[in-house]
């Protein structure tokens, strides 16, 4: 999904290509930093609910799930990331 609300992020480094300069699709890895009083809005909160695969009408009483996980610290030794052509 997008960049997660939770996190800010510093200087990126960019995966090494065995093939030279970065494609598109390559990642970005970021460095995550967990704001306390980080609070999603509710278009992030949609947007990751599409992307986890909810119906924003049918799964409305399951949002919570894309707002805790908007929240959640990543899993130890994991790094959010981005790819380089979004």
């Amino acid at each position: 999904p997008r960049g997660r609300g939770s996190r800010s992020t510093t200087m990126p480094e960019v995966s090494p290509s065995p093939t030279g300069p970065s494609p598109p699709g390559d990642s970005i890895i970021l460095e995550e930093e967990i704001d306390p009083n980080y609070v999603p809005s509710q278009d992030e909160i949609d947007e990751y609910a599409k992307w986890l695969g909810m119906d924003l009408v049918q799964d409305k009483d399951l949002q919570w799930i894309a707002r805790e996980g908007l929240k959640a610290p990543l899993p130890e030794h994991w790094k959010p990331c981005k790819t380089t052509d979004t």
